[in-house]
């Protein structure tokens, strides 16, 4: 998936200029299961990040002192065996605290530090660049944090070279120096510490805290950074949580589209790769599926650089419903793309609902027979 490398590019070099920044996002690598190169994937990121630190269920009292030393890059492995224990849990609630707290410049945990009856309290800072990897769910308040990267066991058939350390740390040497060089580089911190990049309306307020400084990156390198970087940090970010909503209200107009009069269409899904079947359609600068072409009415879209849409439409998956008039389905609804003509006999307009993009159209039968 472009989107998970673009993002974790960026990511990797974040975290060599991550004091010009008031943010750090955390990286959430996560799978449905093991075997799908979670702890690989944390191996290649020790050859590329600043102070690489893995760590392993380390206690807290580690965790802050270390950060608080070192300000290492914390490449956190194995959560899953603190997060997804039941009941309650003082060592998972201390490191969700920490977490919760250290995205964030300036955070410190006070902890009383010395022997016996000599003790005093002593502010310890927590913020740091983190990856974090483990099977499942983090708390929301930690996801709310980060940028998802989900990995799945690739099948028989998918060949990839094997991955070697010894043969790693040699090809990412060059890389390191490139790094290390430009954030070294005169200025650079101040520049990025300056930097106000613009930032997609798709995102909440908590993801375009932790997407800034990886899209201020974006905008220094230029090029197609700055749309990539756009592009995969809204797919990654909202995705996860507008399928959830999307689902349940596409399953509950489902349930009452005899009232409402609605009929399903197709499903839309963004994507920046290539599909089967494309079809350009220049006038909509937009190039898609046929949906038409499966009982599930799945289409890809693959919307071109200059495509006048709003970034929720862009980069968040749409359900599709056919409705009788147009015009009184679009009462009281929040209009995000006012009613079109894309094509003869079809007009379309987009909605948003519960922070999900949803198409209505409205089909004349009489001389459409094709959707």
């Amino acid at each position: 998936m472009l989107e998970q490398a673009w993002a974790i590019a960026l990511w990797v070099a974040h975290c060599w200029v991550v004091e010009a920044f008031d943010f750090t996002p955390y990286l959430h690598i996560n799978s449905p299961e093991k075997q799908c190169a979670k702890t690989r994937l944390l191996d290649c990121l020790a050859l590329l990040v600043l102070k690489a630190w893995r760590a392993i269920l380390p206690s807290e009292a580690v965790l802050f002192r270390k950060i608080e030393k070192d300000r290492p890059t914390l490449l956190l492995d194995e959560v899953d065996g603190i997060f997804t224990t039941n009941g309650k849990d003082e060592r998972r609630e201390a490191l969700r605290s920490l977490l919760n707290a250290g995205f964030e410049r300036g955070a410190q945990v006070p902890r009383c530090v010395g022997q016996g009856t000599n003790q005093e309290v002593r502010n310890f800072a927590v913020f740091c660049a983190k990856a974090i990897a483990g099977i499942g769910r983090l708390p929301d308040t930690v996801r709310d944090r980060s940028v998802p990267i989900q990995l799945v066991r690739r099948s028989r058939d998918e060949r990839v070279d094997r991955f070697r350390k010894r043969e790693g740390e040699k090809e990412a040497l060059a890389i390191r120096a490139e790094l290390e060089a430009w954030a070294k580089n005169p200025g650079i911190i101040e520049k990025l510490r300056g930097a106000r990049p613009s930032l997609p309306d798709a995102l909440s307020d908590r993801q375009q805290d932790i997407c800034e400084p990886l899209l201020a990156i974006a905008d220094m390198a230029g090029g197609d950074w700055p749309n990539r970087a756009r592009t995969s940090l809204v797919a990654l970010c909202r995705q996860r949580a507008t399928l959830p909503r999307l689902i349940c209200f596409s399953l509950g107009l489902c349930g009452c589209s005899k009232e409402a009069k609605l009929k399903y269409n197709h499903i839309g899904i963004p994507t920046t790769d290539r599909f089967a079947g494309e079809i350009d359609l220049p006038h909509l600068k937009v190039t898609v599926s046929d949906h038409t072409n499966n009982p599930f009415g799945i289409q890809w879209q693959r919307y071109w650089n200059d495509a006048p849409y709003p970034e929720l439409v862009k980069t968040v998956p749409h359900v599709a419903f056919e409705v009788e008039e147009l015009a009184s389905a679009l009462e009281g609804q929040k209009v995000i793309i006012p009613p079109n003509s894309p094509s003869p006999g079809v007009i379309v307009a987009f909605i948003e609902v519960n922070g999900a993009p949803v198409e209505l159209l409205q089909i004349d039968r009489s001389i459409r027979h094709d959707l």
